[in-house]
């Protein structure tokens, strides 16, 4: 029983030491689709701009 908690208490610690790479990766994953999705909002306030006119304009808060 002493060895499978041991096992356990590695694996954890493995983990753990995993962390900061995952969570470096899991930034880097956010930073792009926000990057990708900045210019689908611009493009969608400058197409309800054109088809709604400057009311439109108070949707664009609602996107955000």
């Amino acid at each position: 029983m002493l060895l499978s908690h041991e096992a356990a208490l590695r694996e954890r610690d493995a983990q753990m030491l995993k962390l900061p790479e995952t969570i470096d990766s899991q930034q880097a994953t956010l930073a792009s689709r926000e990057a990708q999705t900045e210019p689908l909002k611009l493009l969608i306030a400058r197409l309800r701009r054109m088809q709604f006119g400057r009311k439109s304009e108070k949707l664009d808060h609602k996107i955000e």
